[in-house]
């Protein structure tokens, strides 16, 4: 509100970048959990959002439009197959078998409703409901082995401004990516956005895969947890190479 105030008619957009290994004790404990590191965060928000302004304000008033032709605008958009890992059948099997037992204890019907359950969850029901998840997330998985999914879809977006190029990716991609897209590229400046035109997941680094079965590291929920909540395979740990290779290809004037 204070930016289209201060010039009339601006519509101020928030355009998440690569951020998906950045997270604080706020997201991995909860809100109130008593190791969450930022307690207080709540009560600066105002004081950190007055910061961002005083950056941005001068930064827009500072800005001048070259003298010359207008800057060209150039748009395209990119389908690719992102190749899924080997989906491990024998391992969702012994899921079921291991889960059905509790998740079949109960029902929905059994349930008390949503609202009551959140503040108020009773150990059975709890005991429950992660069962449950096991149960059908692995019934997806074997349903997409059955069908021989060995990709995933993933449309890429460039949009050139003169000397700045917007690059969307329909995923939540590591820091590390966004960094070396910007290093690499041919264009003056490139901003990665994520969250774009669809979520098809992480795009985690090389690391993140390397990093599974090892205490404090960032690696299992991105590679292997997340593509269970989506009903998706695993991505293939080339998959996000994939994405920055055909993106800075697209990037190029021969792209």
């Amino acid at each position: 509100q204070s930016l289209r105030l201060a010039f009339d008619g601006a519509m101020p957009l928030f355009l998440q970048g690569c951020a998906g290994n950045i997270n604080g004790h706020d997201v991995l404990f909860g809100r109130n959990h008593p190791h969450r590191l930022h307690a207080a965060c709540d009560a600066h928000c105002g004081e950190v959002a007055r910061r961002v302004l005083d950056r941005i304000v001068p930064a827009l008033r500072a800005i001048d439009t070259a003298d010359g032709e207008p800057p060209t605008i150039k748009a395209r958009a990119r389908n690719l197959e992102l190749p899924c890992a080997s989906i491990d059948s024998a391992l969702h099997r012994r899921a079921i078998e291991q889960h059905s037992p509790e998740a079949d204890r109960m029902t929905y019907a059994d349930l008390r409703p949503l609202h009551e359950r959140l503040t108020d969850e009773t150990e059975q029901e709890r005991r429950w409901r992660w069962a449950r998840w096991e149960v059908d997330v692995a019934r997806r998985q074997l349903q997409l082995d059955k069908a021989g999914v060995d990709h995933l879809d993933a449309r890429v977006g460039v949009l050139h401004l003169g000397h700045t190029a917007l690059v969307t990716w329909p995923a939540e991609a590591f820091v590390e990516l966004g960094i070396e897209l910007r290093e690499r590229s041919e264009v003056r400046m490139t901003l990665p956005i994520v969250y774009a035109n669809d979520f098809i997941g992480y795009l985690p680094t090389p690391w993140a895969y390397e990093s599974q079965g090892r205490p404090h590291q960032f690696g299992v929920y991105p590679t292997a947890r997340t593509p269970l909540v989506l009903g998706a395979a695993p991505f293939d740990p080339q998959a996000p190479r994939l994405v920055v290779e055909q993106t800075l290809a697209m990037l190029r004037s021969d792209g």
